[in-house]
């Protein structure tokens, strides 16, 4: 069994192989800042998840065992878990977006499959609310669209309900549902190439 440890922080070690957790063993070596022995043959890696009290870090460390100690070659990666962060387009830049072409584009996240509004999606409700509040005589129709992964069916029977989702909760707020239409469209109308991440990410809207 690896054993593995960083100085000063407590952290669980995830074995490479069996992906099983192994609790990290802190140490004071002299000028030492991590320790592994886990009979070291050529490139082997190991994966750290360090608690915090605002949230989590993980650590990915490749060692070349081709070397000898003290020149251990080693690679390290690190990544600290946050929340989705989301830009929030003003009610007035959406006026002056409907103004000019007639249409805004925005991204309000779901779960996976689902179509609950997530709560980091909730910032930009509130300025459609605002922008149908202020603007009385405005009408909208809110279009749902997904990426091409999965099935064609599917994905146009998620999109119409996460756009009658934003509608419901538009109405719910105090909107007119008399102001307000849902429509679906799937995937039938990418903006961008479905072979990216990226792409579809901007497909999703």
């Amino acid at each position: 069994m690896a054993a593995c440890a960083l100085l000063g922080i407590g952290a669980m070690c995830v074995n490479t192989v069996g992906n099983t957790l192994i609790p990290i063993v802190l140490f004071d070596g002299k000028g030492k800042d991590w320790f592994y022995d886990g009979g070291l043959s050529a490139m082997h890696d190991v994966t750290m998840k360090f608690a915090k009290n605002d949230g989590e870090v993980w650590a990915s460390i490749m060692f070349d065992g081709s070397y000898l100690p003290p020149d251990v070659a080693f690679f390290l990666t690190i990544i600290e878990k946050q929340e989705m962060r989301q830009d929030v387009m003003a009610s007035s830049e959406m006026l002056s977006a409907l103004n000019a072409l007639g249409k805004v584009t925005l991204y309000i996240n779901f779960d996976t499959g689902k179509w609950n509004i997530t709560d980091e999606s909730l910032p930009v409700i509130s300025e459609i609310e605002k922008l149908m509040k202020e603007n009385a005589s405005l009408k909208l129709s809110i279009e749902g669209h997904t990426d091409n992964v999965g099935d064609p069916k599917s994905n146009q029977k998620l999109s119409e309900s996460r756009a009658k989702a934003v509608v419901d909760e538009l109405v719910k707020r105090g909107v007119p549902k008399a102001r307000l239409q849902s429509k679906g469209f799937g995937q039938s109308k990418p903006i961008e190439d479905n072979t990216t991440e990226e792409g579809r990410a901007k497909n999703r809207r």
